[in-house]
């Protein structure tokens, strides 16, 4: 039997898009031996997720494999729906469904509630879960972005998206990605407030702490956010 754990040891040990097509070729023995371990099923969900993302990244129309990725969540949810985990993993595949068609011309709105709402019942069985927090953060970074693109105010997302992040590090504070995030997005904020001639200052701060915070621990990408940032305030 495979675990999630082990999966990941599988996909770590060398070419990604190969390593996760042997994942799961693995997953789909483990299923056909043991039918009624749900374990599986998730654990395969995950690897075609990933799979999926492999397939995205070189070119190639992932929407098979995600569509398969999503049966064996629906499979695996249907034994255990209050298993935070693979509504977690579930919702991941609905934000690369909706990022995918967002790419294509496509819509991606109808994934993007899907995704969330995977990631308000894994919240409601487990408050506080880092994972969830932040999966919501994403995605509402993503609505916002799309609304702003329609001409509609992206601001009601984009603060609950700060929220969100916020209680992922109020959980785990060491988790940088988060922050790095979270000052991006307040620096979206900032920089729109600023077009509206709304006084932008504390969200610009609040950018330029999040961002210098995980320069300083190594994350040197975040210098190119930080950087516009500082432009803005008239620091560059």
């Amino acid at each position: 039997f495979i675990s999630g754990g082990d999966l990941g040891d599988i996909i770590r040990g060398g070419d990604g898009f190969e390593c996760f097509r042997k994942g799961v070729a693995i997953c789909d023995d483990v299923v056909r031996r043991w039918p009624a371990r749900t374990a599986a099923y998730a654990a395969r969900g995950a690897g075609r997720c990933h799979l999926g993302e492999a397939e995205f990244a070189r070119g190639l129309d992932p929407s098979a494999t995600y569509r398969l990725a999503l049966e064996d969540f629906d499979h695996a949810l249907a034994a255990g729906p209050g298993f935070a985990g693979t509504l977690c993993d579930r919702a991941v595949v609905w934000l690369r469904i909706g990022q995918a068609a967002l790419k294509s011309g496509g819509e991606p709105q109808a994934s993007l509630t899907r995704a969330i709402e995977d990631l308000d019942a894994a919240l409601g069985s487990h408050p506080g879960h880092a994972r969830a927090l932040f999966l919501r953060a994403e995605t509402r970074l993503l609505q916002g972005e799309l609304r702003l693109a329609a001409g509609e105010d992206p601001l009601p997302d984009w603060r609950q998206g700060i929220a969100d992040y916020d209680g992922t590090l109020a959980v785990d504070p060491r988790w940088l990605e988060p922050w790095e995030h979270r000052g991006i997005l307040h620096f979206h904020v900032g920089s729109l407030e600023a077009i509206g001639g709304i006084a932008a200052g504390e969200s610009l701060r609040r950018a330029e702490a999040d961002l210098r915070y995980v320069v300083a621990r190594g994350r040197p990408l975040a210098r190119f956010p930080l950087a516009s940032v500082l432009q803005i305030q008239g620091k560059y």
